[in-house]
This record gives structure tokens, C-alpha cells and sequence, in this order.
């Protein structure tokens, strides 16, 4: 009788990791799936939304990937497809990549602006981690604008960058700034 508890104890044991390795294998589909699916909406929500700016903006110069990476501020009436090719054909010059300056290039980046000009000296430290946003761990040590362009690059591919690793000074400043 002994024989036959430790048998049907082993069975057991046997049925439940075949069990936790069952529903392991579910739970990596399920999460598959999921991913797959959320991947699929995102591409469908643009695909809409940039029909929904084709509707509205027939004639514009955007190619189908611009409109479709910008749709949300093109459907802005205020906006729209004349203000992103506005956008598209400006550019800024930010003075320091720090507090104030770093979360400022990402959002210019982003938008689609069309050059953006950073201008800092300073080295990335350890202690401006917490409040310049643009700036990693792994950056320590790296001119600041050098940093600041590895993230816009990161953010959008097509934004011209021009970077002055010398700031700005008496010497440099009108020739920034044309």
C-alpha cells in the first residue's frame, strides 16, 4: 500500500509541473498574441487617423509616413499640413541642453521641426540625470550636445542637427544664429 501512495504522490507531482509548464507555454502566447494585436491596432489607429488628414487636407506635400507620424497635430485646424511643412522648413536654436533645454529638444524633434541647433560646453554628469530628461546613465562623461543628439536622432531620423559643442560666445554668436 505504501508503494502505491508514493507512486500516485509521484504521479501527482509529475501532473502538476506538466501543469505549471502548460499554462507557462499559454501565457507566453497569450502574451504574443496580445502584443501582436496591440502592434496591429496602433498601426490601423494611424492608418486611420491619416485618412481621417487625407479627408480633411487633401492637397498637402507630406509624404503617406509623415502624415501619418504627425496626423494628430495636422487635424489641428490651426494647424494642419501648411503649419507641419512650416515646421518642416524651420529651424531652432537651443542654447544649453540642460533643464530647461533638453525636454525642449525632444519636443522640437519630435514635431517635425526641421533643423534644430543645440549649443552647450558642458559635459553630461551624474548629477543632471534627474532633471535633463534628454541625457542617460550611459552618457556620463559626453559632450551634452553630442548626448542631446544621439536622443533626437533616436526620436526622429529626420531632423537635421547641427551641434556646437563650444556654446555660445561673442565669437560665434551671429554665426550661429544665420
Amino acid at each position: 500500500m505504501d508503494s502505491e501512495v508514493v507512486r500516485l504522490q509521484a504521479d501527482n507531482a509529475a501532473l502538476v509541473a506538466e501543469v505549471a509548464r502548460l499554462r507557462a507555454a499559454l501565457d507566453l502566447r497569450v502574451d504574443k498574441v496580445s502584443a501582436e494585436d496591440g502592434a496591429a491596432a496602433a498601426t490601423a489607429k494611424d492608418e486611420t487617423a491619416a485618412r481621417e488628414c487625407e479627408a480633411y487636407c487633401p492637397s498637402h506635400s507630406l509624404s503617406t509616413e509623415q502624415v501619418q507620424r504627425y496626423s494628430r497635430q495636422l487635424l489641428l485646424h490651426s494647424f494642419g499640413p501648411e503649419g507641419q511643412d512650416a515646421l518642416a522648413r524651420g529651424s531652432v536654436l537651443i542654447i544649453g541642453a540642460g533643464g530647461l533645454g533638453s525636454p525642449a529638444a525632444l519636443y522640437l524633434a519630435g514635431s517635425g521641426l526641421g533643423r534644430l541647433g543645440i549649443a552647450d560646453k558642458d559635459i553630461v554628469e551624474l548629477s543632471n540625470l534627474h532633471r535633463q530628461v534628454i541625457h542617460r546613465e550611459g552618457r556620463v562623461g559626453m559632450h551634452k550636445v553630442d548626448s542631446a543628439g544621439e536622443a533626437c536622432r533616436a526620436l526622429n531620423s529626420q531632423v537635421v542637427l547641427d551641434l556646437h559643442r563650444d556654446g555660445i560666445h561673442p565669437g560665434n554668436a551671429v554665426s550661429l544664429v544665420e
